[in-house]
């Protein structure tokens, strides 16, 4: 039998090394910064390295990167975001639609706003942290099967009519939904949809604002030690006992829509 020389064995070696290393690296979630430069978030130019981000990457922006102009025009999938600062206060528009992974979005250290205007697909259960001080403006629709956390001392406004349906948890920070009324009303959350309040957390809602608005049927709307508050001064929010449970009256419309609370 013949033998393979030892030089040989040693290419095979390394080069299987490499190829193992690789598959590794490839296979861990990676940061990819957004440079200072490029507008369009599916081209590679606008990222460090050229290279956009994929389903295993956080895409990330730091004092250096453009935050101003910047739109998602073609479907894309991260496991997530974090912010820690920008060029300025960082707006991204489109199509998209934008899939986040279990990453979810950290501001937790942010020193800048975010305004997301485009379609956001929950692709796993998720927690999106925003710091003191900033906020996290959401216009696109949430939507997937997947629940929603709020934390942080940050604010987090949604403006859109969502239908994500694995409910929405607020531990920390102010969860504002800003309803803009009509035929089909906005800055609402889908009908089923559960919300819980935990302690250092805030639901504050809008004059003529709805849970369950989606869906013609009310949330279950959990208050753990949390506060829900009204946008509304004239139209303060009112929780109302009810013997063993509560339910919370909102401003209304053209239609009186009452948000069960269980204790």
């Amino acid at each position: 039998m013949k033998t393979k020389p030892i030089n040989q064995i040693c290419r095979l070696v390394i080069a299987a090394g490499f190829s193992s290393l690789f598959m590794t690296a490839s296979a861990k979630a990676g940061s990819i910064i957004k440079s200072a430069s490029g507008t369009e978030l599916s081209q590679g130019a606008s990222w460090t390295g050229s290279v956009t981000p994929g389903t295993n990457d956080i895409a990330t922006w730091n004092s250096s990167s453009l935050g101003a102009g910047l739109t998602l025009t073609a479907a894309a999938s991260w496991d997530g975001m974090s912010v820690s600062g920008a060029l300025s206060d960082i707006g991204i528009t489109g199509a998209g639609p934008l899939t986040l992974g279990a990453g979810g979005i950290d501001m937790s250290v942010s020193t800048n706003n975010l305004s997301l205007g485009v379609p956001v697909t929950l692709g796993a259960n998720q927690t999106w942290n925003v710091n003191v001080g900033e906020t996290l403006n959401m216009s696109g629709v949430i939507s997937g099967n997947y629940g929603l956390t709020m934390a942080g001392a940050g604010v987090l406004v949604l403006t859109n009519a969502n239908t994500f349906s694995g409910g929405t948890t607020v531990s920390g920070g102010t969860l504002a939904l800003d309803y803009n009324v009509g035929d089909t009303p906005t800055g609402t959350l889908a009908g089923g949809n559960p919300v819980t309040v935990n302690a250092n957390g805030t639901l504050r809602l809008d004059v003529e604002d709805v849970l369950g608005y989606n869906g013609g049927l009310p949330s279950a709307l959990n208050i753990n030690g949390g506060l829900v508050t009204s946008a509304n001064v004239a139209n303060t929010t009112s929780v109302q006992s009810g013997g063993t449970s509560f339910r919370v009256t909102l401003p209304t419309h053209n239609n009186n829509y009452i948000s069960l609370i269980s204790v």
